[in-house]
């Protein structure tokens, strides 16, 4: 019975999307490490998935944003990381919008001071650059005040 249901909830899914011109598309299905399987959809109205080099493209583009989608909505841990109060106001900032010369005078310190924090919260969350560490921060509630 639980079939029927899937069947007529997929055939519901692919109408509805075809009401919107999503006639085409690929279909990425992705194993999780708990054995579950969760998927990423791509359509259009007429893609070019008969060229190897595009297909291949799309798929690697669907697994990352698959991924991605699943660690931005996984429970954060917060035991694994410590950002000091002065990372944690630096990222704040970067947050806002601030460039590290608008950060260091509103803080009173430095451009360089600025950096040094910044990537000590890079190094510390584990991320390369400023915006990633930003994410990353607020995806585990370090940012929250």
């Amino acid at each position: 019975m639980q079939r029927d249901g899937q069947t007529m909830m997929a055939k519901k899914i692919f109408w509805e999307a075809a009401e919107f011109g999503l006639r085409d598309g690929l279909y990425i299905p992705m194993r999780q490490t708990d054995m579950s399987y969760s998927a990423v959809v791509l359509s259009g109205s007429c893609p070019e998935l008969g060229d190897p080099a595009i297909r291949i493209t799309v798929e690697v583009l669907g697994t990352h944003f698959g991924l991605a989608a699943k660690r931005l909505c996984s429970t954060p841990n917060q035991s694994k990381a410590h950002l000091t109060r002065r990372q944690r106001e630096c990222l704040l900032w970067v947050r806002a919008g601030k460039s590290s010369n608008v950060i260091g005078e509103i803080l009173g310190i430095s451009p360089a001071t600025v950096n040094e924090h910044v990537g000590g919260a890079c190094r510390e969350l584990q991320v390369s650059t400023r915006v990633q560490a930003v994410v990353e921060a607020t995806r585990l509630g370090l940012l929250d005040l």
